[in-house]
């Protein structure tokens, strides 16, 4: 059985200086998606990145991603409406974020 830690310690490797939140609780079998938010993917090949290397260590795991950015780099409410509406809907197992 797959520990959720040693998926966490590869999605963070994969995503440096982003925020991971999930239940501690959580288990691997529990974690069907995972949510990804970079500041933005408008001109940011680094953002661009992050979300190809989070969506790529996730794969190896077998979970399914989904991307969410807002318009640019200083779009904080964009950024925080986005988590409100992720958390509100309720089917990640996780966010990952790089906050603005």
């Amino acid at each position: 059985m797959r520990s959720i830690c040693k998926i966490i310690v590869g999605l963070i490797a994969a995503v440096p200086l982003a925020a991971v939140t999930l239940p501690i609780s959580a288990r691997a079998e529990q974690l069907k998606k995972i949510a990804i938010l970079p500041k933005t993917l408008v001109n940011d090949v680094f953002q661009i990145r992050i979300v190809q290397a989070a969506e790529r260590e996730a794969r190896k795991y077998g979970i399914a991603t989904e991307s969410f950015a807002s318009r640019g780099h200083a779009a904080v409410e964009d950024q925080i409406n986005i988590i409100e509406t992720l958390i509100a809907r309720g089917d990640f197992g996780a966010l990952i974020i790089a906050a603005a």
